[in-house]
């Protein structure tokens, strides 16, 4: 088996003709050579072939990318523009999860729901929550459950990274040592991020923020700032409702509207007008989440000087 030739060292005495066959045949042998090597599902222990991991959301899967680089496969279920809390997983998201090395959980309702039927089917299947660690709020749309939106606060994906590096390095422990130095990056990436942002916003503690969906509650807890939801009890609210609700945000001095494409901006167009205040767009669920959140400081720290 190791008396082949590469392309490359063929006797280069042979005629062109004759030499470009033998180089598109030996192609031909090393290209189904591979793909038969490749047919055979998960690699075995110890195997070095790349990690196939799946998150739910796409910030998670961008953390996750920045940790393990070239070493694995990264997707997420969530598509774009989709409410997590609505979304339910299809039968090729079922079976992308069922088939990889490892599944990262965040707390999401459809999580709770699907998970057992998952992980009963494929018993082998690795999950590990990104929580561990972190003290969660209550939602406030009144249902009793936990307010999953942990990735808009900067500290808390700095816990949730070192949960990502461990699964990681549990799976592949003979590229633990590259795994730690890429959350020193990340986490020190954070850090900056964090600063930027308390630089920016430290002089708004204190201030309401509008927001259609209760999405903010870990970003306004680390920042010193007052969510106020427009929705009740997890419906959008109706007119009698929303008329209250300008009254009390106008007596709490709300000075910014949030807006995601997740929900319809056409309330929140509306109670910016109503109220004369700043009308700010952020993509809770952009998979650049850090650039994302730079970009909501500097458009909140704007909107506080207009």
């Amino acid at each position: 088996m190791g008396t082949g030739r590469s392309a490359d060292s063929l006797d280069p005495g042979a005629p062109p003709g004759q030499l470009k066959s033998m180089k598109t045949a030996l192609h031909v042998i090393i290209a189904l050579t591979a793909i038969c090597c490749g047919c055979g599902g998960r690699a075995p222990e110890g195997a070095r072939e790349g990690l196939v991991v799946v998150t739910s959301l796409a910030p998670h899967a961008d953390l996750v990318k920045r940790l393990a680089g070239e070493l694995a496969d990264v997707s997420y279920l969530v598509p774009p523009g989709a409410d997590p809390h609505t979304y339910e997983p299809l039968p090729s998201d079922m079976q992308r999860i069922s088939s990889c090395d490892l599944y990262l959980t965040a707390g999401l309702p459809f999580e709770d729901a699907w998970l057992p039927r998952i992980t009963g089917s494929s018993p082998g299947l690795r999950t590990v929550s990104l929580l561990d660690g972190i003290q969660l709020l209550q939602e406030e749309d009144g249902d009793g459950h936990a307010d999953p939106h942990t990735w808009l606060s900067p500290g808390l994906m700095a816990i949730q990274a070192g949960n990502a590096a461990r699964a990681l390095q549990a799976l592949d422990p003979a590229d633990s040592i590259a795994i730690s130095m890429r959350l020193d990056t990340v986490l020190a990436g954070i850090a900056d991020l964090q600063e930027e942002l308390h630089s920016e916003l430290d002089s708004l503690r204190g201030s309401s923020i509008l927001v259609v969906h209760p999405s903010y509650g870990y970003f306004a807890r680390e920042f010193g700032l007052i969510q106020i939801a427009m929705e009740e009890g997890g419906s959008e609210a109706t007119p009698s409702e929303l008329a209250d609700l300008v009254r009390q945000a106008g007596a709490s001095g709300a000075r910014f509207v949030v807006a995601s494409p997740q929900f319809g901006t056409r309330t929140a167009e509306a109670v910016s007008s109503e109220l004369g205040i700043p009308l700010v767009f952020h993509d809770p669920l952009a998979e650049d989440w850090m650039q994302g959140l730079r970009q909501l400081g500097a458009e909140l720290a704007g909107g506080a000087v207009r």
